[in-house]
């Protein structure tokens, strides 16, 4: 998660993954990043990490521990950039985050929008923004990470984005590697096992190393049977 400080990221991590996040109306109330577990309806979890807010003009001497701060995103597959929908300068706090992006060459990262506050859109005048952005921002996902709005929808998103990037396997491991499986239930989605004389049959959806694994498991086993 990474956006302009005081955005609600903290408040969004706590809805997404469960967290307990310190949530504080300030800047900087997050320094360190702090990543949790967000669960996949299939099985298997997503790394979900709230970073610190960036600032436009950061202070010279802030700016080596922000930048330290921020080192793990070079290890995101996606970068969730949350923006306060209703803040009156958002298209100029959307320029900083870009403009900070690319300061850390992460400018050409896979990156989604959310339009975090929905809550505090009001009559009219609301609707009008949310639909100017949508039309702006087609991809966009709109949530109240304080009332829960949309914050299903995103978890939707998140799953189908790491989805796309995963291994479809249909494998057959041996018994005595049988922790390949709870691998993937961990890190992947399970969708079928079955148990037979010849191993662990394993139908899921996997990141690409762990489909190597078990691809490769399943070829020694068969050279055994």
């Amino acid at each position: 998660l990474v956006g302009y400080t005081n955005v609600g990221k903290s408040t969004l991590l706590n809805a997404l993954a469960g967290a307990t996040v310190l949530v504080a109306d300030q800047p900087f109330a997050t320094l360190d990043p702090t990543t949790r577990r967000m669960a996949l309806p299939g099985g298997g979890a997503l790394l979900v990490s709230d970073t610190v807010g960036f600032i436009n003009k950061l202070p010279p001497a802030l700016i080596a521990a922000f930048r330290a701060t921020l080192e793990e995103l070079n290890d995101a597959d996606l970068l969730v950039h949350v923006v306060d929908v209703g803040h009156p300068n958002l298209h100029e706090r959307m320029i900083v985050v870009r403009e900070t992006l690319a300061s850390l060459d992460l400018a050409s990262r896979e990156s989604l929008i959310v339009f975090n506050k929905t809550d505090t859109l009001r009559g009219a005048e609301g609707d009008a923004l949310r639909e100017a952005l949508a039309a702006e921002f087609p991809a966009a996902v709109f949530v109240s990470a304080q009332t829960g709005e949309g914050v299903e929808a995103l978890r939707e998103r998140l799953a189908a984005t790491a989805a796309s990037r995963w291994t479809k396997v249909d494998v057959t491991v041996p018994y005595n590697e049988g922790g390949l499986l709870q691998r993937v239930r961990e890190r992947g989605s399970l969708r079928n096992t079955e148990y037979s004389e010849a191993g662990i049959r394993i139908e899921a959806d996997v990141p690409a190393d762990l489909a190597a694994e078990l691809t490769a498991s399943a070829r020694a086993n068969r050279a055994q049977i």
